[in-house]
């Protein structure tokens, strides 16, 4: 009797210490392949270069901590912004809310609603004693002629300019006035503007900074205000749909509550939703609506939810939550990788491109703090289903990055880090995202070999 009760308890000691090593070197996973009726099509994939045929990127450093180590500092790729025209064609500018330098070659490169090349438009360069130049916003109509907002300094005055552009890259027409953030004068072009807006029959709408209730309908042939649009509630976050209606993101501040305002310019009407203790939270990040007016916004993690883009009505309704974090795409196969990280477990889904859906648990190791996992970033999974996790990045600490196979191994820990440009496809923040008149979702990423436009249907 004694020998088998001194077997079992080296059996469960030994079983304890395994689990104490597991902890440290190995993950947990689970796996299990499905149908899924969400779908990830990649639209566009440009590699990049100088080329006709390419797209030429541009380097930031990373991260812009206050108390940062030189070797900290690293290079990604600079966000690029995608817009939708009123035929769903895409269009790419690959330079934005920097200062233009003299000299500079810089383009909108358009696509076909299918995701092929549809020409470049040359931006015009800038002229003598021109500094500070930054492209506020931009945006294309359906015979691919160009609307750009900017902001410049000549001579130690700040001005305001809105230019047409047709798809070579020649000046329609071009305004100049002012840049005040006091004043406000949309005829003079005197003010501060930070949005332009375009409907199907290329009416252009100009918004202001200062003044988000009043809205100017732009004379596309001329440039010139052809009616000025006061609404009872507006905001700078604004959108318009197929329908050319206008959605905006309202906050009340006599009742403290955030909802949702659609004004329709045609008829003048406008409708408001005064929303619940739950939208004042949804309604922080908004980044399209579609022709139901339905508003989508990205939720960020916090105490009680996980990351998701959510679906709201105009009435306030939610009417769909997805969860997901962050995207990628492994080039090799077109793979499409989502994923969140919940009660430090590593939830990751793989869309196939033949519709499969392939999802894993990762456990994280229970020696990572929650300081480490907090900021994690799934950045690649190769050919072999390794993932690569970079965490820890923090003020004064490089972080480092985990490799796990996907049998649930850990089977490198590289610290410092490598060059991570030549590894990370990474998905751009929320208000680079674009909603098309069906409600489908148009992501922006960038990757070590090029662009992408990923379309999300769920």
């Amino acid at each position: 009797m004694r020998k088998y009760i001194f077997l079992i308890l080296s059996i469960l000691i030994f079983a304890v210490l395994q689990s104490g090593d597991l902890n440290k070197k190995t993950v947990a996973i689970e796996s299990k392949i499905m149908d899924s009726d969400q779908t990830f099509e990649i639209i566009v994939s440009i590699p990049w270069g100088d080329k006709v045929q390419q797209l030429k990127p541009q380097l930031l450093n990373y991260p812009n901590f206050g108390e940062m180590l030189p070797e900290q500092q690293r290079k990604i790729y600079a966000p690029l912004h995608i817009k939708l025209d009123s035929e769903e064609g895409i269009h790419v500018l690959n330079d934005e809310n920097r200062d233009i330098q003299d000299g500079e070659n810089i383009f909108i490169t358009h696509f076909t609603p299918s995701g092929n090349l549809n020409g470049k438009t040359p931006i015009p360069k800038n002229q003598p004693r021109m500094e500070n130049r930054i492209i506020i916003d931009f945006v294309v109509d359906r015979e691919l002629n160009s609307y750009l907002l900017e902001k410049f300094n000549l001579d130690n005055v700040e001005y305001n300019r809105l230019t047409k552009l047709n798809v070579a890259g020649e000046i329609i027409w071009q305004r100049i006035g002012n840049y005040s953030s006091d004043v406000n004068n949309f005829d003079e072009l005197k003010g501060e503007f930070n949005k332009l807006l375009i409907d199907r029959q290329s009416n252009l709408y100009l918004t202001s900074t200062n003044h988000p209730k009043l809205i100017a309908q732009i004379q596309p042939q001329s440039g010139s205000v052809s009616k000025l649009h006061s609404l009872m509630n507006g905001s700078n976050k604004v959108f318009i749909n197929g329908k050319g209606t206008i959605l905006s993101a309202v906050y009340f501040p006599d009742q403290n509550k955030r909802g949702l305002s659609a004004f329709n310019p045609a008829s003048g009407e406008e409708k408001t939703t005064v929303g619940n203790d739950e939208l004042y939270g949804l309604l922080l990040y908004p980044f399209g609506v579609d022709n139901q007016l339905n508003c989508y916004v990205y939720q960020l993690a916090d105490d009680t939810n996980l990351p998701a883009i959510v679906q709201i009505s105009l009435e306030g309704q939610v009417i769909r939550r997805e969860i997901i974090k962050d995207l990628l795409v492994r080039s090799d196969d077109n793979t499409v990788f989502t994923h969140y990280i919940h009660n430090n477990t590593l939830e990751i889904s793989g869309y196939y491109p033949d519709g499969k859906v392939k999802k894993w648990s990762v456990q994280l190791p229970n020696n990572y703090s929650s300081n480490e996992t907090s900021n994690y970033k799934l950045i690649k999974v190769d050919e072999e289903n390794k993932f690569y996790i970079f965490t820890g990045d923090h003020p004064g600490y490089l972080g480092k990055l985990l490799i796990f196979s996907e049998e649930g191994t850990l089977e490198k820990e590289i610290y410092p880090p490598p060059n991570l440009l030549s590894l990370e496809s990474s998905l751009q923040s929320s208000i680079y995202w674009q909603v098309d008149s069906e409600g489908r979702i148009y992501v922006p990423i960038t990757d070590p070999l090029g662009f992408k436009v990923v379309r999300l249907k769920f």
